[in-house]
């Protein structure tokens, strides 16, 4: 009797035993940073644990970095700098980073999600205007939502202490989404950056001048390195050529989708902006001038798909007109076409 009892106790025991496990094993993992979702090239969503953004995500559309990436909580990714180096101290001034407040204090590499360039507006310099690529901001539009957001200036790492932390007041955005064209959006600091660290804006007369097939300028971010991410922990710097838009419109690049008011660079094989970057600075720096956006692309360091970048003095007129706007009183009395959102 003794032994049948303890047969039964030892079946019940292992059926409670492994039931338990099969529970615990197939729990869902717990709650962490969001991780990236790919709607376009570079469309990413969150960087919780990246696998990508130029803002650059893999294919279909094409937005480098975030360009259609969506953040679940949070904004989109961008495109990493590939082919690169680490960037030196005081190099790049003018790169941000734009992060999401909802992760703990200190924790810039999880809360990271797209790059931005602090600018240089008026005669004051005014260091309080941030640009960046529309696809990773465009949800951050209303006064409670912009202020989710800080920006991050004179970092050269994600993991160590920042220089300077300022909250985003603004957010105003110039995006058609449908075409990926207008991928730029002005953000609006709560204050002044100090150090008045901000880089001009190349203009269309210096850009014709200047901006020759072959030109050398440099992007840089913390996006992926790789085609297999994650985003790096330190900003990273790398040379790409300026390519004809014509060459770039070839059916074997980008078949017709960059626009006059789009830029292509690369030409290097493995040297390009990847996702996580987007957002980011190409900078000519002879001339110590803006002259694009990471915007989108359709992969990363394949030299006869380029990555595309706003064309910055296509939209000069529209910074000026826009900083100026909001420099006055009463906001209200934006350019038409600005979107006022508060």
């Amino acid at each position: 009797m003794f032994g049948r009892l303890q047969h039964f106790y030892v079946l019940i025991f292992s059926a409670l035993f492994f039931t338990t496990l099969f529970f615990i094993t197939n729990l869902p993992a717990r709650a962490g940073p969001p991780h990236i979702k790919v709607f376009g090239r570079d469309s990413v969503s969150v960087v919780g644990s990246p696998p990508s953004s130029m803002g650059h995500v893999p294919p279909p559309t094409h937005a480098h970095g975030d360009s259609l990436v969506k953040l679940t909580p949070g904004p989109r990714l961008p495109v990493r700098v590939m082919g690169g180096r680490p960037a030196w101290k005081g190099e790049l001034p003018w790169q941000a980073a734009i992060l999401h407040t909802g992760y703990s204090e200190g924790d810039n590499y999880n809360a990271f999600f797209c790059g931005g360039v602090l600018i240089s507006i008026g005669r004051e310099h005014d260091s309080r205007w941030v640009l960046t690529a529309a696809h990773c901001v465009e949800d951050y539009q209303t006064d409670s939502l912009a202020h989710q957001l800080k920006v991050v200036v004179g970092d050269l790492s994600l993991t160590q202490p920042t220089q300077q932390s300022v909250g985003v007041s603004r957010v105003i955005v110039h995006y058609d989404r449908d075409k990926l064209a207008n991928d730029i959006a002005l953000l609006e600091l709560d204050e002044a950056v100090r150090g008045n660290a901000g880089i001009e804006l190349i203009t269309e007369p210096r850009e014709e001048l200047l901006l020759h097939r072959g030109r050398a300028l440099t992007v840089s971010g913390w996006g992926w390195r790789s085609t297999h991410g994650p985003i790096s922990e330190d900003l990273i710097c790398a040379v790409v050529r300026l390519l004809d838009r014509v060459d770039c419109n070839d059916p074997s690049a980008h078949h017709g989708e960059v626009t006059e008011c789009m830029m292509c660079a690369g030409n290097s094989p493995n040297v390009d902006a990847c996702w996580g970057d987007s957002g980011g600075p190409l900078v000519d720096r002879q001339e110590k001038r803006l002259v694009g956006i990471v915007s989108w692309g359709d992969t990363c360091g394949d030299p006869h798909k380029p990555g595309v970048y706003t064309r910055v003095a296509c939209y000069v007129n529209w910074i000026a007109d826009t900083t100026a706007a909001y420099a006055r009183p009463h906001p209200e009395s934006a350019p038409h076409g600005v979107s006022v959102l508060h």
